[in-house]
């Protein structure tokens, strides 16, 4: 933990925002509206693996292989949280340290001086030609001081100066032995900043050109002005000979001993910070929000990019605002050849593209009044299974029916293709049989197991997906998937295919009840009194879906099940919609569930909060009739009812 210790100390005392790793560049810490280098040299794979295994813990550098990009919280420092990112692709590695300030702390933070000094003191002997009256100070042997100063090679003594400075804050007093200052000067601690550019030296494994003290001594003999140092600036006129080494044979002769602080003077160049985003930027960003669960990620100009976790829209913490001009190279680095015509005149376009174990990534670009930007949506790589929505056991057993018609309802967002996925995945795995699906976005990919599925984007309108639906039937599959039905021709035809196989549609209504209105609408009027009949007889039943935030965060599925029961298929059949609400409600003792007693017993077990329930539900009436049949307190949305 030296390392993590050195790091933050480094970071606060440069009153720095960040400390930013990059394989292939030099490490910086970001403080105010710059940045400042804390090495001079670039670190390199083997530097940047070094560093992680330091940083993180066992079980957060299994999760940065496994997801690409990890959070880890280190302990905080002075009312100082600090938190470390990591992402990882390869051979690419980056890491962020960010800091967050105590406002106390923030408050008292010094200004960032100049120069730094980063190395300890050196004794320097520096012979004087008979001063008027110096103080005299026994010497030490000859060979102590040549141990204490190295010089690399011998250079002839020039003649002594006339007058010598030697005024520095920082000396020991004169009257001190020589030897003892020496031992003072070699023994003293390293700063924090020191400790930590030296670790990070030793990380990178390039040994430097020269050492501390041969730049020094190399400065000192090139420098034509005074010494920059912390402190006043100090004019030395002997600084500016060279300084000659004492041979062990010399006599002894007085000297006026000076403690010289070594300096190695960082000058802290401050450029305009600007964000650079090209693909590689997009990639970073793409595994942060990875790394925070997020299922989006926006970029748009002079605006900070911006994720959607659980439903929500948050800024991605510690990252600038993007310019027009960084927004619009990255969409032309990543945009393919085929719609960059249509880029350049400004008009939205949607391509997928694949990150490297991220996985796939659907892109859509737009324009607003500021300009250019993308939307990132993540393509889940595994199907989520009936288990771990939740599913019941009614509904699990609508994936095993061997032919009929089987409704997916809820409103835009509410997860309908997850469940779709879900019924999918089960089908996928119990039963082997030949699986089409006809989708407007492939958001989940399923591997073949005990089925092959056939995974297939429509593009276009109701011509284009009719098409390909007449298409899939002559593949002759067992089960067929329709994606977000909106074509009344449609209709009849998937009622055809449900007297032979099963079929799964997903259509946008707020309830059961309402789905299978819909879809006997949607046929055309001269077909109704057909449509109705044949979807009496195939009918397999409907769920409908609604999310919710939870009370200890998250988010949790509310689901209406409608099975095809006597009643149901008799309402259908007699084209009276109006009352499948009836049948419904008197269809429990089968499994059937209202979506307002799934509401209210979320409520009630105290996952949901009566208000998300009543600003969820499509039904209120229903949901506080339940409500105050269970006792739930519900003064709280009763003036909105």
């Amino acid at each position: 933990m030296a390392l993590v210790d050195s790091l933050l100390t480094a970071m606060v005392r440069a009153n720095g925002d960040a400390l930013v790793m990059h394989v292939g560049e030099r490490p910086y810490v970001v403080a105010g509206a710059g940045t400042i280098d804390l090495s001079t040299q670039t670190l390199h794979l083997e530097a940047m693996t070094g560093m992680l295994q330091q940083l993180l813990p066992v079980v957060a550098q299994d999760s940065l292989e496994e997801f690409g990009a990890v959070e880890h919280h280190l302990p905080s420092r002075e009312g100082d949280a600090f938190t470390v990112v990591a992402a990882r692709g390869g051979d690419d590695i980056w890491i962020e340290i960010r800091r967050r300030r105590n406002a106390a702390v923030t408050a008292a933070a010094p200004p960032v001086a100049a120069p730094v000094p980063v190395a300890p003191p050196v004794v320097v002997a520096v012979p004087v030609a008979e001063p008027a009256a110096p103080p005299v100070v026994e010497s030490s042997p000859a060979p102590e001081i040549a141990a204490a100063v190295h010089v690399p090679a011998p250079i002839a003594a020039e003649p002594p100066l006339p007058e010598v400075v030697t005024a520095v804050e920082t000396a020991p007093p004169v009257e001190a032995p020589i030897a003892e200052i020496a031992a003072v000067a070699l023994t003293e601690e390293p700063s924090a900043e020191d400790l930590a550019i030296q670790m990070l030296d030793q990380l990178l494994s390039q040994p430097p050109e020269l050492t501390e003290v041969e730049e020094f001594e190399a400065a000192v003999a090139a420098a034509p002005s005074p010494v920059e140092a912390p402190v006043a600036p100090v004019e030395h006129a002997a600084l500016a000979a060279p300084v000659a080494r004492v041979a062990p044979e010399a006599p002894a002769a007085p000297e006026l001993a000076a403690v010289l602080p070594m300096i190695r003077t960082v000058r802290f160049e401050v450029p305009a910070r600007t964000a650079t985003l090209r693909a590689a930027g997009v990639e970073r960003l793409l595994r942060l929000a990875a790394a925070r669960a997020a299922s989006t990620l926006f970029v748009a100009s002079d605006c900070r990019p911006a994720i959607r976790v659980e439903g929500d829209i948050r800024p991605l913490d510690g990252e600038p605002p993007l310019s027009r001009a960084e927004v619009e190279a990255a969409v032309l680095e990543l945009v393919p050849a085929t719609e960059q015509e249509a880029v350049g005149r400004g008009e939205s376009t949607e391509w997928i593209t694949e990150f490297p174990e991220l996985g796939r990534v659907r892109c859509i670009t737009f324009t607003d009044h500021r300009g250019p930007g993308v939307v990132f949506r993540m393509i889940e790589t595994r199907a989520a299974t009936a288990e771990q929505l939740g599913l019941s056991r009614e509904v699990q057993a609508l994936a095993t029916e061997p032919q009929g018609l089987v409704l997916v309802a809820g409103t835009r967002g509410t997860g309908k293709s997850t469940l779709v996925s879900a019924l999918v995945d089960l089908v996928n795995r119990q039963r082997a049989e030949y699986v089409v699906t006809l989708e407007r976005q492939i958001r989940l990919v399923h591997d073949n197991r005990a089925a092959i599925v056939s995974q297939r984007e429509i593009r276009g309108g109701a011509e284009e997906a009719l098409s390909a639906a007449r298409a899939a039937l002559r593949e002759g599959p067992d089960v067929l998937v329709v994606d977000d039905l909106a074509s009344s021709q449609m209709v009849p035809l998937l009622l055809e295919a449900a007297s032979e196989g099963l079929v799964f549609v997903s259509i946008t209504a707020p309830s059961t009840t309402d789905a299978v209105e819909r879809f006997t609408e949607l046929a055309p009027a001269d077909m109704r009194a057909g449509v109705q009949a044949a979807m009496a007889e195939t009918f397999r039943g409907a769920v409908a879906q609604v999310l919710l935030k939870k009370t200890g965060g998250g988010r949790v599925a509310a689901r209406e099940v409608l099975l095809a029961t006597a009643p149901v298929t008799r309402v259908i059949a007699d084209g009276v919609p109006g009352q499948l609400r009836t049948a419904l409600e008197g269809g429990r003792k089968h499994g059937m569930v209202p979506l307002a007693d799934a509401l209210v017993s979320l409520v009630q077990s105290g996952v949901v909060d009566v208000r998300e329930a009543f600003r969820k539900a499509p039904d209120r009436d229903r949901l506080l009739a339940g409500l105050r049949r269970e006792g739930i307190d519900t003064t709280v949305v009763d003036r909105l009812a």
